[in-house]
């Protein structure tokens, strides 16, 4: 018995995925074949071009021979055989499903034996996908095989785990022989991922096999207890920023990038590593915006907040740009009006009062226990905002100019947010983003 390797890609970029496919087939000593389907760009004209290549895979193979078929958003994390995961049970094909239900299927992952069986269900899958009719997305057509939850484990391992920013990251932990990356969480299902985030995961991946490392092992923060610092206090612009000890592992990062950036171009930094005492207890870092920004913003003539979980990609490029004929920097959100993660105040009357009003609201909530508690701080800051008529579009900035979504960034984007992630996940994207950031910055003078 054989087991053959077929690595279905749709982006020609994807050389780490590639590179994490051929080593496991090198180490195992199977036949590796790479499918480059780069140049077709609707998805369902790629998907039917992936099961006519398995079945011509599996017509000439051996009988009882492996295929699987995997993608770019597929990567494999340890040496488990594919026969070990066939071995035992009658089965003649492996495909998981995500979260409760059977019908979302993670195509990025199949593995099959080459039997009548196998072959036909290939067919079906070929026949299902043809035009003439309505079409049928590849988990309807996969979710025939009766997929397995990807909970479940076959001696020992689980063939292929769900890995996406926004869940906590088992791959690291289960004894898993796969990850099927996943999106955001309302992005198509099975469409290929965000490149920037695919090739990240290749790379931590293939680096930690290579040198024998535990995944997401990151160098620790040294600890510093002071609980609150300011340096150049006489500036005309201020950033502050806030991370309790329980975010630390991302919020030092952040607070590197942020100091390397005020130091650069000489402004002020307030930086806090725990709730001021005096701030009010029981309530999550992210809700003192208002009272950090009252407290400093009459001692500079702006005052940004930055979110613990931003970096500033362009170290070069400057602030005072964005605050010409304007009194406050705001930026578009993706889903709200705009992001609280990342704004700008001048230092006027009417920006203390507005501050002054939200600090007053957000005092009279109840529940403040957590980022997103009684709907968040950003809600608070929005509506207040509103009540004054100063969070229409016409006030607000774009989210590529500034406070960019981490999936929106490109090679010239200012400042990054880093939003909706796990915590260690987040860790290891802001740690790749300041070094990326630092590389940037020798660069340009």
């Amino acid at each position: 018995m054989t087991t053959h390797v077929i690595s279905f890609f749709a982006d020609d970029t994807a050389r780490a995925s590639f590179e994490n496919h051929r080593r496991y087939c090198a180490r195992l000593a199977y036949p590796h074949e790479y499918v480059d389907t780069a140049a077709i760009g609707w998805a369902h004209l790629r998907m039917l071009l992936k099961y006519q290549v398995l079945l011509r895979k599996l017509r000439a193979c051996a009988e009882g021979d492996l295929v699987l078929l995997i993608t770019q958003d597929c990567l494999l994390l340890r040496d488990i055989p594919c026969e070990t995961l066939m071995r035992g049970e009658n089965r003649d094909w492996i495909v998981s499903y995500r979260d409760d239900d059977p019908g979302d299927v993670m195509a990025a992952f199949q593995l099959w034996r080459n039997t009548a069986a196998a072959r036909e269900q290939v067919q079906r899958i070929c026949e299902g996908a043809r035009f003439g009719r309505a079409l049928a997305s590849e988990a309807q057509l996969l979710s025939a095989l009766g997929p397995r939850p990807f909970t479940e484990a076959i001696e020992g391992h689980h063939p292929v785990v769900l890995a996406a920013l926004n869940v906590s990251p088992i791959w690291a932990e289960w004894p898993a022989f796969s990850l099927a990356l996943a999106d955001m969480p309302d992005a198509p299902k099975n469409q290929p991922v965000f490149a920037d985030l695919r090739d990240l995961f290749a790379e931590h991946i293939n680096e930690c096999q290579a040198r024998g490392l535990p995944y997401l092992a990151l160098p620790q923060p040294e600890a510093d207890e002071t609980r609150y610092e300011a340096s150049n206090r006489s500036a005309s612009i201020a950033l502050a920023m806030l991370h309790t000890p329980n975010i630390r592992e991302y919020g030092a990062i952040a607070e590197r990038n942020v100091r390397r950036y005020c130091e650069r171009h000489g402004y002020a930094l307030h930086l806090y590593r725990d709730v001021p005492a005096e701030a009010g207890a029981g309530a999550s870092g992210n809700w003192i915006k208002p009272w950090v920004l009252l407290r400093h913003l009459p001692e500079h003539e702006w005052v940004f907040w930055i979110d613990a979980d931003v970096l500033v990609a362009d170290q070069s490029r400057r602030l005072e740009p964005l605050c010409e004929k304007r009194d406050r920097v705001l930026a578009t959100d993706v889903s709200w009006q705009f992001n609280s993660g990342i704004m700008g105040f001048r230092n006027t009357p009417q920006n203390l009062d507005v501050l002054t009003e939200i600090e007053q609201c957000i005092g009279a909530i109840a529940d403040k226990s957590s980022t997103y508690a009684s709907g968040g701080d950003q809600d608070v800051f929005i509506k207040v905002l509103a009540r004054h008529g100063l969070a229409d579009s016409r006030h607000l900035l774009d989210c590529a100019t500034i406070n960019t979504p981490y999936q929106l960034q490109s090679r010239d984007s200012f400042m990054v947010h880093y939003m909706h992630m796990w915590p260690s996940l987040r860790a290891l994207i802001m740690h790749h983003g300041d070094l990326t950031s630092q590389m940037r910055g020798a660069r340009r003078p």
